[in-house]
């Protein structure tokens, strides 16, 4: 997880259950020089009081170890859409377009690519249709969401607005059968270092909606040595990246 400043844990987190001293243990050594860790309130429960409470039933492989939190989970990495492109902007970094991706494994394991490879500074979904950013996202994206930062937007169309006024170049990562003509593969097209690009990714098997793709100039698209249709959305942006 992400370390965030003593004054921030302290704020968002009430309390820690754990269903063994060696979990405990764990934590106190990771935590040992945080004075947030030594007065935070802790409670030691059954496994089975964990798992029913606080439904890890749903989890594989679960630790044993849950936070709870004073504030809503999203808060930690939402973040309005004006500002993070801004910040994009200013910093000279790239941001995620997922205009109509669903599922969420995708975007989770997405989110882990993003943050491996660097230069990326957030993620742009819809506010309608998008996976719900859960306990379950955060264990998919093995805590990578919290050093991520996440806008929602209502308009597709005042959003590319603000992105092209802003300086972004719009990049449409599509499959060969969503491809113009004029469409670049990747290896051919040439990245400037510094300057932020808009990185539009679609849903696997439809691709990017219609409506978006035909508001973006530059289209881009992987080189595959089979007939394949498509790759997995993580596993394509991390060719990209």
């Amino acid at each position: 997880m992400h370390r965030q400043p003593e004054k921030g844990l302290s704020s968002v987190i009430e309390s820690l259950y754990f269903s063994s001293e060696e979990n405990l243990k764990f934590l106190q050594e990771k935590f040992q020089r945080e004075r947030f860790f030594q007065s935070l309130k802790k409670q030691k429960v059954t496994s089975q009081t964990l798992k029913t409470i606080f439904k890890l039933k749903t989890f594989e492989n679960e630790q044993g170890l849950v936070l709870r939190l004073k504030t809503d989970l999203q808060s930690l990495f939402k973040i309005g859409l004006e500002e993070l492109s801004l910040q994009a902007s200013n910093q000279e970094k790239s941001l995620i377009w997922l205009p109509s991706v669903q599922d969420l494994q995708n975007v989770a394991a997405l989110v882990r690519s993003a943050l491996a490879f660097g230069g990326i500074a957030g993620l742009i979904l819809p506010e309608k249709g998008s996976p719900a950013l859960n306990a379950a996202f955060c264990k998919t994206s093995a805590g990578s969401i919290f050093q991520t930062k996440i806008s929602f937007y209502r308009s597709a169309e005042k959003s590319l607005q603000l992105f092209e006024h802003l300086g972004f170049e719009l990049i449409a990562i599509t499959a060969n059968s969503q491809s113009k003509s004029s469409a670049q593969k990747l290896e051919e097209f040439s990245f400037q270092r510094k300057k932020s690009y808009l990185f539009v990714f679609g849903e696997e098997s439809r691709g990017i909606p219609f409506g978006v793709l035909k508001k973006i100039r530059q289209q881009i698209f992987i080189s595959r040595a089979s007939q394949f249709e498509s790759l997995n959305l993580s596993v394509a942006a991390a060719v990209v990246f």
